[in-house]
Formats: structure tokens, C-alpha cells, sequence
């Protein structure tokens, strides 16, 4: 009896495809199990009817697996609906952002644009007035095991057009606590962001500076909400601060009392939604930083730092992603492979923005070549000229007070 993968392949191939008319399958499926053709108009008895229960379901099973591969094949894209997974969302968002320093008076304007598509995402952030970097574009994304972010200035590009844009690449999840507008952007727009989640309660804290972001000290404690029944974006984010202040190299001190208590550093919140393709997004968001204080209650009305985020557009495609202009070659500062020598980089060329995973055969190469690098010990250089100058510096002195004291003991000899 022929088995059943070589019966769907000949079913398949006959003309058009089979699910066009039952009857035609049903037709296939007897032709091609050795049963005779259905006729017209056929004689029924009881033994037909028997024998021919078995091969009336089987041609309808796959009738009607025919049909749902064709629904499938003809369903649209599911960018904007509740019932798509998040690997299969696709949509792209223009956003306002406003930042305020309060501690310096300073305010700065800038326009987003967030665009995703199955599970990648990319900030295109754009300094507009009164900001002191107004034509600047920073561009971060996700790639294999980690972040890229690059920032282009109109100004260079017009005296040095041929130079290659430098690419700082991190082992995170998320755009790096420098570029504070892209990772306000993307904890407001990234559905289901991979946050770095410890253990029950706790996290690192992500807004610090990289060079600060692995020291083991950096723990904190936190509060989640999420939108709507789909869970997919943020709503409220706090981070408290455990008191440490963190210092480069993995140390941390406890400032003195009362300043060494924990206290409330970060705060996101949505203020409003809006609901697109039965998915609810975040229309208008705030994150505020505040600072150390005594006073606890002090701390919340005073933030140093606020940045307002308003999305403009929400569009259910992938065209977004067309409007982040070309990404010229660029020099890759990569610190994604694990075990380089402290203050070393695997640097190397990236064409046309595809990334290679730190697994990549060539990836693991060059990160080895890279591991033997050593870096020069400026440090202790410089800590010998240091010595070396002290030492110059108390000899000659204590020379010259000798040599006086010798020739004045032979002066009074000779008187």
C-alpha cells in the first residue's frame, strides 16, 4: 500500500492543485490508491459504502489540510493583531522627545524613529533645536549577541566624506545609558524588551554608564507593569537605587549618612494609550530621573532629568525601516566576545550593516588573535615616571645641600 507522504505528493501534482474541488481530490486519492475513479453517477451498495468510508475521510482530511495551508499563504500580514506572536509583529513609530536637565537649565528637542520586525528593532535618533548637536543622528540596533550604535555628525561628513563611521558594539540588550533619547525610545516602544532581570525583585540597573553597568554592586530594586491584557509594552518601570556609588573596576563605596539609604532613581511611566489592530501602544510616556537625597519625600518632586516622549504615527509595516538612511562601511569597536584583556577591543570592518554572531567561525578567530593582544602598561608607566621624578626631584636638592656643607667644613679647614 503506498504510504502517505508519496500519496499527498501525487495528489498535489496533477494540474492544478487538488483543493480546487473535493470531488477532484476524492478522485486523486482513489486513482491513487488502486480504488476505481468515482463516476457520475455511481451505484451505491452497502460493500461500496464500506469500502469507500475510509477513503471519503482521508480525501477530506486532506482537503482540508489543503485549505488551511492556502489561509495561511493568503493571510495578512498579523503586524497589528492580538492573535500574532510577538516574533511576527512588524511596525514602525515616529516619535516627539523632549529632555529637560533641570539641574543645568538645559533643554533639548529630538525626533525618533523605532521600527521592528521580528524580534529586531532599531532607533534612529535625530537632535533637532535648541541642542547643541542639532543635525546629529544616533542609530542603534540590535545584532547577534548584542548592540550597535553609531552616531553620524553632519559637520564631519562634510569635511571628511570618505571617513568610515566608528561603531561602539556591547554585549547588551538594549542602547547603552549614554545615548539616554534612543534607550527612553526603546524602553517605550520595544514590545516585550529584555529587560536585565537578576532574580525575584531585582535587577542591574541599566541607566548607569557601561563601564559601570557589570559591577557586581550594580543591583537594584524594581517595580513592572505592562499595557493592556497583551502585556507587550511597558506601562510603569521604578528603579531604586541601592545607595552604592559605583566606581570603575568593580568597586563601590557607601556614601556617608544620610545619603547611603536607598532611594528612588528612575521612574517611566505611560500617561496615555492608543489602540491599533486590537494592540494597545503607548501614546505619551515620561521618564524622570531623581537624585540622591536625605529626604526621601523631597526626592520625587524635584527630578533632575525628564524626558517626555509623544508618538506621532504608528504605522502597522515594515516601511519605516526604508527611512533609516544607508549605513555607510563602517570600523567596529566590538566588545561582545568574552575574556579580551581589560581596555582591549576587537576591532574590524562590518559592509552593508550585517553582523556576525560571536560563534561565527571568523568572529572566533579574530577574538582569539585578540585575546593574546596585551595591553602596553600605561599605568605602571606612569607610575614610574612619577616615582622616578620624586626621587629626581628630593636627590638634587639633597645633593647639593651636601656638596655646600663639604665645601664650607673645607673652607673653615683651610681658614
Amino acid at each position: 500500500m503506498i504510504g502517505l507522504p508519496k500519496l499527498v505528493s501525487e495528489c498535489w501534482c496533477v494540474g492544478e492543485p487538488c483543493p480546487v474541488k473535493a470531488y477532484y481530490m476524492l478522485s486523486c486519492v482513489r486513482k491513487t490508491t488502486g480504488f476505481p475513479p468515482l463516476s457520475t453517477h455511481p451505484r451505491w451498495t452497502f460493500r461500496s459504502w464500506v469500502r469507500s468510508v475510509p477513503v471519503v475521510w482521508l480525501g477530506l482530511a486532506l482537503y482540508s489540510v489543503s485549505l488551511a495551508q492556502e489561509r495561511e499563504l493568503r493571510t495578512p500580514d498579523r503586524a497589528l493583531t492580538s492573535s500574532g506572536s510577538n516574533a511576527e509583529r512588524r511596525f514602525s513609530a515616529n516619535l516627539d522627545v523632549l529632555m529637560t536637565y533641570a539641574g543645568h537649565g538645559i533643554t533639548e528637542e529630538a525626533s525618533a524613529l523605532f521600527s521592528y520586525s521580528n524580534g529586531w528593532w532599531r532607533v534612529q535618533y535625530n537632535y533637532l533645536q535648541p541642542s547643541n548637536m542639532v543635525g546629529t543622528v544616533v542609530d542603534c540596533k540590535n545584532i547577534p549577541d548584542g548592540v550597535r550604535c553609531f552616531l553620524v555628525d553632519p559637520r564631519s561628513k562634510t569635511l571628511y566624506p570618505e571617513a568610515a563611521t566608528a561603531a561602539s558594539v556591547l554585549p547588551i540588550k538594549f542602547p547603552m545609558a549614554e545615548l539616554l533619547g534612543c534607550l527612553a525610545t526603546w524602553l517605550c516602544l520595544c514590545p516585550e524588551p529584555e529587560l536585565p532581570m537578576l532574580d525575584e525583585g531585582k535587577m542591574s540597573n541599566f541607566f548607569v554608564r557601561y563601564s559601570l553597568y557589570s559591577n557586581t554592586n550594580n543591583t537594584a530594586t524594581y517595580a513592572l507593569e505592562h499595557i493592556g491584557p497583551e502585556r507587550l509594552f511597558v506601562s510603569r518601570l521604578s528603579v531604586t537605587n541601592n545607595g552604592m556609588l559605583l566606581k570603575p573596576g568593580g568597586a563601590a563605596a557607601r556614601p556617608p549618612h544620610p545619603y547611603d539609604a536607598e532611594f528612588l532613581e528612575w521612574d517611566y511611566e505611560v500617561l496615555s494609550t492608543t489602540n491599533i489592530g486590537g494592540v494597545t501602544y503607548p501614546q505619551a510616556a515620561v521618564l524622570s530621573q531623581y537624585p540622591r537625597s536625605s529626604s526621601r519625600g523631597d526626592s520625587r518632586a524635584k527630578a533632575v532629568t525628564e524626558i517626555r516622549l509623544t508618538v506621532r504615527e504608528v504605522n502597522g509595516t515594515t516601511d519605516g525601516l526604508a527611512s533609516f538612511k544607508p549605513t555607510p562601511p563602517m570600523v567596529a569597536i566590538d566588545q561582545r566576545p568574552p575574556g579580551l584583556p581589560h581596555g582591549i577591543t576587537m576591532n574590524h570592518t562590518v559592509t552593508g550593516d550585517t553582523w556576525l554572531a560571536v560563534s561565527d567561525p571568523k568572529m572566533k578567530r579574530l577574538a582569539n588573535a585578540y585575546r593574546q593582544t596585551k595591553k602596553p602598561p600605561t599605568k605602571k608607566l606612569g607610575r614610574g615616571m612619577v616615582l622616578i621624578t620624586l626621587a629626581i626631584l628630593g636627590v638634587v636638592p639633597l645633593t647639593a645641600i651636601l656638596v655646600r656643607k663639604k665645601l664650607s667644613n673645607q673652607h673653615k679647614q683651610e681658614s
